[in-house]
């Protein structure tokens, strides 16, 4: 018995040699590259928001730091403003009554699938005064909310809705530093063949 992953590829910046299988790593990726590419296209002035700091791709020129949650590096510890992705618990659900099997194309053998919804947590942290964090959470949250329909369509996600923005909390671990949490939610579908 062989399993082949047959969940709808995803193309990346229009490639489609670089596809992406859709998975609980993947689907968090997703949130980075939406917040980077709105970043990288969009300045803060550009978005009506108030925020000195400009992000860069080169990661030594830019003013804040975006980074998935858990990839920690010592030195930039301390670096704010920054912006953290981390993935929550995925949960799966398949149809019932056989529903999750699909014909594959030249397959002889039945798809299944499942649905995963999980929610990506967007934890945006900057230092004192408190409008510093308000304003980056401002600028991050646009590319969640106002492109969903379009992120759902590019990327095959069957669902992709920003549902929170926390209020702001002080951050233990950083001496006057603040964050503010925005929520994702993100269902997509995970698909294999037996052969």
């Amino acid at each position: 018995m062989h399993l082949m992953n047959t969940g709808r590829p995803t193309e990346i910046g229009g490639h489609k040699e670089k596809c992406l299988h859709l998975n609980p790593y993947n689907a968090a990726r997703i949130v980075y590259e939406v917040i980077k590419t709105y970043m990288i296209v969009n300045t803060p002035e550009q978005a009506d928001v108030r925020l000195a700091q400009k992000y860069d791709p080169d990661y030594k020129k830019s003013g804040i730091l975006l980074d998935m949650s858990y990839n920690w590096r010592t030195k930039d510890m301390s670096k704010v403003p920054a912006i953290f992705i981390q993935r929550e618990d995925a949960a799966y659900k398949t149809p019932t009554m056989g529903q999750n099997r699909t014909m594959i194309k030249n397959n002889e053998t039945p798809g299944r699938f499942a649905m995963c919804t999980m929610p990506v947590t967007v934890t945006c942290v900057a230092a004192e005064p408190l409008a510093v964090v308000e304003n980056l959470a401002e600028y991050v949250k646009q590319p969640l909310l106002y492109f969903r329909d379009e992120i759902q369509q590019n990327f095959g996600i069957r669902r992709f809705q920003l549902t929170t923005v926390s209020k702001p909390k002080i951050v233990a671990e950083g001496k006057n530093n603040f964050s503010v949490d925005l929520t994702v939610n993100v269902t997509f579908d995970e698909g294999w063949a037996v052969t």
